[in-house]
């Protein structure tokens, strides 16, 4: 599963959760219509703690509205490596959202031959021409990370600052944020950014990846965040990777 693999991230989702009350009070959410960002993340913690039980509240939210329930939905039924929702991840590996295909198919290859894995989907637009926007308070990282997403065709804009970020995420609507987390500009952090950028519902369907040093994987990804990487030696190209599977 693309950027869901990291031990560090699965402790961080379980110390998160744990603090609003642990797999009692979370597995109750799943059984209740209540507000989708408390689904998902209660989506996000089972599937981390992976105790049998929810399968059928997990595969029921494989049909909510809100793209984010249907990823964290995958996700879950991938941890479970539940066969009873393959056909469901086969239809989702074609979904409108790009969240939704991306855990799709990763729960799906948990499930099936890998190379039984819808690949792409027709009907959503190419990542030639789509636009990223790279968040960073530093010109130097923001060369580094248009020169690696370069080669996907992508067209770029640039933000210095968490406020920024956001005004031209409204104005542009772009296809994919590319953030870091720490922004000495307005003091705003890319995480503060990235739980208003997914709160706002003309912004729903951005995708948000975060390029930083910070260990925040599960913090990030309990914000609103789709996916992080972490900035090492190989961190451009897998970023170029993940933001390709996003895109495509």
């Amino acid at each position: 599963m693309v950027g869901f693999s990291s031990p560090l991230l699965r402790r961080q989702i379980l110390s998160l959760g744990d603090a609003y009350g642990g797999p009692r009070f979370w597995f109750e959410l799943l059984r209740e219509d209540r507000n989708p960002r408390n689904v998902w993340r209660a989506l996000l913690y089972v599937g981390c703690v992976a105790a049998p039980g929810p399968e059928p509240f997990i595969r029921a939210a494989l049909l909510h509205n809100d793209s984010r329930v249907r990823a964290m939905a995958c996700f879950a039924c991938g941890c479970f490596q539940d066969e009873a929702s393959a056909e469901k991840l086969r239809e989702l590996c074609v979904d409108s959202s790009p969240r939704v295909r991306v855990h799709a198919r990763g729960a799906l290859s948990k499930i099936v031959r890998y190379e039984d894995v819808p690949r792409s989907h027709l009907d959503c637009s190419p990542a030639d021409g789509a636009l990223v926007l790279i968040s960073d308070d530093s010109v130097r990282q923001q060369d580094a990370v248009a020169s690696a997403l370069m080669p996907l065709g992508l067209c770029i804009a640039r933000a210095i600052d968490a406020g920024k970020t956001q005004e031209m995420a409204r104005a542009l609507k772009p296809a994919l944020i590319v953030t870091d987390n720490q922004k000495f500009g307005d003091n705003t952090s890319g995480l503060q950014a990235t739980e208003i950028i997914s709160r706002d519902p003309d912004l729903n369907e951005t995708t948000i990846l975060m390029f930083s040093a910070d260990p925040l994987d599960g913090v990030f990804l309990w914000h609103g965040g789709d996916c992080f990487v972490h900035k090492t030696r190989w961190g451009l190209g897998v970023l170029r990777e993940i933001a390709r599977a996003y895109l495509n």
